[in-house]
């Protein structure tokens, strides 16, 4: 395993130690808040101002640090397997475009959507939100750390497989004694690389995927896959609370984990479980009786690797692998209510997926109480992944020429109103066709685009 020098780094008002190994125990968990070469902090004014750009830095700045031993070649090479790119070199692009390259962790998101709500809170919390920032950024440091330590890993392996080989071929023609020492140094790397760095050892490995058993705190720092289900931590806190009325059960189920040919983790099925449980963590944390809470750090995890014969550099490769995981998450899907907006290869670019989603999510925080989790909820409420799904089907986007999420929150409002007056009025036939008290709900709320369905069609 290469030691790796940390600078120093800025941390809580004192330094941290100047210098760590990947994966040592020895390591405690501190903050780092990395300075820029010009020795003024690059940090945007708001986490939420321009959140992509944000955490494209800070994994920058962060990544960058703790590489900084390696020679230019090598940190290079190593940031490049984990797609950091220098900010520098993203100014061409768009928000839209970082965002989409930059895949978040769970924690990473469960941080960002909280500095949202305290973003619209008074100015009496801004040191929460001060807080929350800073949780984001303790997020982003574990997820580089663990990141580096896999790559820095494969990277090693890779070069003693190539050393191996060369140095077969220079003494296939010397004697016996040396080719089964040779052979014996062979056969212990793979059996080391089969240790996890991140996972630990495997309970069982059947070839096609493995089972591990880990902790929360390292599920939280790994990312989720780029084509997952939209993230919506109003359902992760209510799964939490949920949970905490039945915690004698423990945690039903798996979490699966997608492993590309690079080493790189990604959660692929049980992001709103990840987050269920980063939540859970915290109230167990601040429990006096910490004693009905499940093990946190017992987790049971199936990881599915991706085959890597073809090389990891070669572009055939990469797509081969993103088909392997959209093949795994469908298979694990069959069986789940997957809306036809959130499955992989239906056309639809990723401007207007944004578009859909958070033009719904707009809808939903201007009317909370018109919203249920349930898929099947009854009139006059809706429920936020079958609007995303009709908004798709019905090709709003596509009829009404709506660019943004603000464009489409406008258009629904406006539908919202031309309902209101087709049931309210004195000669209104179509209040007849509901309930009176779906009626009387619409009323009390002003929210009438659960009532019925023909407004997607205006």
């Amino acid at each position: 395993m290469a030691s790796m020098t940390l600078r120093r780094c800025v941390v809580a008002g004192r330094y941290a130690s100047s210098s760590s190994t990947f994966g040592s125990k020895q390591q405690q968990p501190i903050l780092i808040r990395c300075q820029s070469s010009s020795g003024r902090s690059s940090k945007p004014e708001s986490l939420l101002d321009s959140a992509a750009h944000y955490y494209s830095q800070l994994r920058w700045r962060i990544a960058t640090s703790l590489t900084e031993s390696l020679s230019k070649d090598e940190q290079k090479v190593l940031l490049g397997r984990l797609n950091i790119e220098n900010p520098q070199e993203q100014k061409g692009k768009s928000e839209e475009e970082i965002q989409q390259e930059t895949k978040h962790s769970i924690q990473e998101a469960v941080a960002a959507a909280r500095a949202e709500e305290a973003q619209k809170l008074t100015a009496a919390l801004k040191q929460q939100q001060a807080k929350l920032t800073a949780e984001a950024e303790e997020a982003t440091r574990k997820r580089v750390e663990n990141e580096l330590i896999i790559q820095q890993r494969r990277l090693n392996f890779e070069t003693w497989q190539k050393d191996v080989e060369k140095d077969k071929e220079e003494k296939q023609q010397k004697l016996v004694a040396e080719k089964e020492e040779q052979q014996e140094s062979f056969y212990q790397e793979p059996t080391a690389i089969s240790d996890h760095p991140i996972l630990g050892t495997a309970i069982v490995d059947l070839g096609y995927k493995r089972i591990h058993i880990t902790s929360i705190q390292v599920l939280k720092t790994l990312p989720v896959w780029k084509k997952q289900r939209t993230y919506r931590h109003k359902r992760a806190k209510d799964m939490a609370e949920d949970k905490m009325k039945t915690l004698h059960l423990g945690m039903p189920g798996i979490i699966a984990l997608y492993e590309d040919s690079k080493g790189a983790l990604s959660i692929i099925d049980g992001q709103h479980r990840v987050a269920m449980m980063t939540l859970l963590e915290e109230k167990k944390e601040a429990a006096e009786d910490q004693s009905e809470f499940f093990d946190l750090d017992s987790i049971l995890v199936e990881v599915f690797p991706e085959d890597n014969q073809q090389g990891t550099d070669s572009s055939s490769s990469e797509t081969s692998s993103s088909a392997h995981a959209q093949e795994i998450f469908l298979e694990i899907n069959k069986a789940e209510p997957v809306k036809l907006v959130d499955l992989p290869g239906i056309k639809l670019t990723e401007k207007d997926r944004k578009v859909i989603n958070d033009g719904a999510s707009r809808l939903e925080e201007a009317f909370p109480d018109m919203f249920s989790n349930s898929q099947r909820c009854r009139s006059p409420h809706l429920n936020i992944d079958n609007l995303r799904d009709a908004l798709f089907a019905s090709e709003i986007i596509k009829r009404h020429g709506l660019k943004s999420a603000k464009a489409m929150e406008t258009w629904m409002l406006e539908q919202n109103q031309k309902m209101k007056q087709e049931y309210t009025s004195e000669t209104s036939q179509k209040a007849k066709t509901v309930t009176p008290s779906a009626l009387k709900k619409a009323i009390k709320y002003d929210f009438f685009l659960g009532l019925d369905s023909s407004w997607l069609y205006a």
